[in-house]
């Protein structure tokens, strides 16, 4: 009797266990780690990057909702790739189009997956320097958004995809047939139309889009695609080939609203420099002091240089300048005795 009272007992203490075990797994810890991932996306979404993917570190891995987290992951990437640079852009990439692919094989017939497996692979594609890899590349790109386009063709955003990897991939002429077929499949499409243009500078149809123009080859819908990250650097390495500064400036003023580095504001002084602006040259110089402290002394330099040309040029603008604008009194408290060193 003792015998059956004790293991009835121990058998409820075992159920009792499990049952906490089961109220910790199912609704605890989901609980935790759903809170994590909406304060991760939140994060993300106000622009603390750093914070978010520090938040999915946080969250324990090797749990039934592994495949969630990794969705979540690919969600805060998204949101943050174009905040990121270097290694830090190349391991995040990596690390979405992993979850991706294994969402590609639950979910098969998902078509945004296999559209974002090509946008990611296309990202990795404009980092990687190594040929053979770009070729592996672009090639498993291709292969994505084709599935994708098998599942849904009249998904406008697949031809979006297939014409900027075709650029990326220096195949102009193929990227112009794919946008022009967009174009006209997609009347209201106006990005692919906005593509098309980009490939008949590379293909030497047309010699500029005429950024800042008061009347530019195109209509607001199309312009507005001209102040999107990857339309403007394709812009900016054509510029750069063609020397055309005056469309260069017209890039780096659109690209630094869209991202204040130092690095734009170095080349719009480069670019004014060889527009022969010296007053713009001195502005944008000091700006990329106050962006960047320890560049002071080649900034010394750069402003050195402007300042010089304008003393010569026109000394009497220079001296209203030193006297009248505020910009110019603090070069001159930044870099004190930089005026008197003409």
């Amino acid at each position: 009797m003792l015998r059956k009272t004790v293991g009835k007992y121990a058998i409820i203490g075992l159920a009792g266990v499990l049952l906490v075990w089961f109220l910790y797994a199912a609704n605890f810890v989901p609980f935790l780690m759903n809170k994590n991932l909406n304060a991760a996306i939140f994060q993300a979404q106000q622009g603390d990057c750093q914070a978010a993917f520090q938040t999915l570190e946080n969250i324990p891995s090797d749990t039934y909702l592994d495949s969630y987290v990794a969705n979540q992951y690919v969600d805060v990437t998204t949101l943050c790739i174009n905040r990121l640079a270097g290694q830090e852009r190349n391991e995040a990439a990596s690390q979405a189009l992993a979850g991706l692919q294994e969402r590609s094989q639950q979910h098969p017939h998902d078509t945004k997956t296999w559209i974002a497996l090509g946008a990611y692979t296309t990202l990795l594609l404009s980092l990687v320097e190594d040929p053979r890899e770009k070729t592996e590349l672009a090639e498993a790109a291709k292969s994505y958004l084709a599935k994708a386009k098998e599942l849904s063709p009249k998904r406008e955003e697949v031809d979006e995809r297939l014409v900027y990897l075709l650029i990326l991939t220096k195949d102009y002429q193929g990227a112009k047939e794919v946008a022009q077929n967009c174009a006209e499949r997609f009347p209201l499409n106006s990005e692919c139309v906005a593509w098309r243009l980009v490939t008949e500078l590379w293909l030497g149809e047309r010699d500029s889009l005429h950024l800042g123009s008061l009347e530019p080859p195109y209509n607001e819908d199309i312009a507005r695609h001209f102040y999107t990250t990857n339309f403007l650097n394709q812009l900016l390495q054509f510029y750069l080939e063609q020397e055309n500064y005056g469309q260069l400036v017209e890039v780096y003023l659109r690209l630094k609203t869209i991202d204040e580095r130092p690095e734009y504001y170095a080349s719009l002084a480069l670019a004014y420099d060889k527009l022969g602006s010296w007053e713009d040259m001195a502005i944008y110089s000091f700006k990329v002091y106050q962006l960047r402290p320890a560049a002071k002394e080649e900034v010394r330099a750069f402003l050195k240089e402007a300042l010089a040309k304008g003393k010569t040029t026109d000394p009497v603008r220079l001296n209203e300048l030193r006297k009248s604008s505020q910009l110019f009194r603090d070069i001159e408290q930044a870099f004190p005795g930089i005026f008197e060193s003409l």
